[in-house]
C-alpha cells in the first residue's frame, strides 16, 4: 500500500546555502551519515515499513518512499558503501535492486552501480553505471551514466560548467543535448532561479530560491501543471507541500527541529473528489539520538510503522 505522492522529492537536510548546495541536490547521491542524518558511527540501517497489521507497505517517509525495505551498509569514514532496496513479493520481502558506491578519495564519489535482479524474476542486469569527473578543485564537471533498460542501453552525459561558480549544466544523450539547465545568481552570489529547457527550445522545471540575507528561506520548483513549494527556517526545511494539475494540495510534510517529518497530509480520490487524509508522526530513539521507531497514526488510529534496525562499528 503506498500513500499518495505525485511530486518526488531530493532535497537533502542541509543547512548549507542553495548555490553551495546545487550539485548534489540535483546530480550526486545522500552519501553521509550526515545526509542521512544519522549520529554515532553506523555501520549498517535495515529499514521495514509495515501497515497496521503487519504487512509490507511504502509511504512517503525517509527511504521508504519506494521500497518496503532498505538496507544501507557505510564504510568507517561514514560513507555509504551499499544500499539494497527490497519489495513484496507475493508475501514475502525479495530484493529489487542493489546499489554500489566506490570512492576516488575519502569522500569523492567515483562510480555508482546499480543492479537489478528483481528478485530473480528478471535477468540481472547493471540499470545504470554512472562515473563522476572532477577538475583540480573537487568540482564535479562531468557525469557519464550508461543506462540499460530490459530492451534498450543509452549513454547520458552532463557536463558542468563553471566560470566562478556553476553557470550551466548540459545533458547529452547519445552525444545529442537533451536538457539545458541555466543557473541565474544574486549580488550576494546565492542562486535565485534554476531554469532548464530541453533540446526542441522548451522551457522545463524552473526553481526559484528566496533568501533572507544568506539565509534561505523558500525554494518553488515548477514543472509543467505541477508545482512543489519547500518552506526553511534557519536554513533548515520546515515544511514541503506539492500541488497537482488543478492546483489542489496533493502532498504536505511538516519537519520539527531536528529535521524530521511530524505531520503528513496525503491526496486520495473518493467518487473522483479530492480528499486530503492527515497523518502524524511520533518516535523512539536509541542511545545515540537515532530513530529507530516511526509510528503513524490518522485520527488517533495507528496505520503504519517504520522500523529501523541500527548497528554500529
Amino acid at each position: 500500500m503506498k500513500l499518495a505522492l505525485t511530486l518526488g522529492f531530493s532535497i537533502l537536510l542541509s543547512q548549507l546555502s542553495f548555490s553551495q548546495k546545487i550539485l548534489t541536490d540535483e546530480y550526486e547521491q545522500k552519501i553521509t551519515l550526515n545526509d542521512f542524518r544519522l549520529k554515532g558511527k553506523v555501520k549498517k540501517v535495515i529499514s521495514t515499513a509495515t501497515d497496521s497489521n503487519g504487512n509490507s507497505a511504502t509511504l512517503p517517509l525517509y527511504e521508504n518512499e519506494y521500497y518496503d525495505q532498505v538496507s544501507l551498509e557505510f564504510n568507517e569514514k561514514g560513507l555509504l558503501d551499499k544500499r539494497v532496496n527490497y519489495l513484496d513479493y507475493r508475501g514475502k520481502l525479495g530484493v529489487y535492486n542493489y546499489v554500489d558506491y566506490v570512492y576516488k578519495t575519502s569522500y569523492l564519489l567515483d562510480n555508482q552501480v546499480n543492479t537489478i535482479v528483481n528478485n530473480g524474476e528478471d535477468p540481472k542486469r547493471v540499470a545504470s553505471n554512472k562515473s563522476y569527473y572532477y577538475d583540480n578543485k573537487n568540482q564535479v564537471i562531468k557525469l557519464i551514466d550508461k543506462v540499460e533498460g530490459r530492451s534498450s542501453k543509452s549513454t547520458y552525459e552532463t557536463n558542468f560548467i563553471y566560470s566562478n561558480r556553476l553557470d550551466k549544466i548540459v545533458t547529452k544523450v547519445e552525444n545529442s543535448i537533451s536538457t539545458e539547465n541555466n543557473l541565474t545568481y544574486n549580488k550576494n552570489g546565492f542562486l535565485v532561479l534554476n531554469e532548464s529547457t530541453s533540446f526542441d527550445g522548451k522551457k522545463g522545471r524552473k526553481s526559484y530560491y528566496l533568501y533572507d540575507n544568506k539565509t534561505p528561506i523558500y525554494k518553488e520548483e515548477i514543472a509543467g501543471s505541477l508545482s512543489s513549494i519547500t518552506f526553511y527556517d534557519k536554513g533548515s526545511i520546515s515544511k514541503i507541500q506539492s500541488f497537482d494539475t488543478d492546483k489542489n494540495l496533493n502532498y504536505e510534510a511538516l519537519y520539527n527541529s531536528n529535521n524530521e517529518i511530524e505531520s503528513l497530509k496525503t491526496q486520495s480520490f473518493i467518487v473522483g473528489k479530492s480528499t486530503l487524509t492527515n497523518y502524524k508522526v511520533t518516535y523512539d530513539y536509541d542511545e545515540k539520538g537515532n530513530w529507530i521507531k516511526a509510528k503513524i497514526t490518522s485520527n488517533g488510529v495507528s496505520k503504519f510503522n517504520v522500523n529501523r534496525s541500527i548497528y554500529y562499528f
